[in-house]
């Protein structure tokens, strides 16, 4: 974490090179949104397979 000084005389923290809050949420939206979409991948792996099976006969 890095602390820089703003020209107007305040303190801007800087993490990871990024100073922009709205770059962070960003990233952690489309880190939530992925976590997100992998348990619901895998809550619903293999429902309604066994119909698909059933209406093939």
């Amino acid at each position: 974490m890095q602390i820089q000084i703003n020209w107007s005389g305040g303190e801007k923290v800087v993490v990871l090179g990024i100073a922009d809050p709205w770059i962070w949420g960003g990233y952690i939206l489309c880190i939530l949104a992925t976590l997100l979409c992998v348990v619901y991948g895998i809550l619903n792996w293999n429902k309604g397979g066994e119909d698909e099976d059933e209406s093939c006969l």
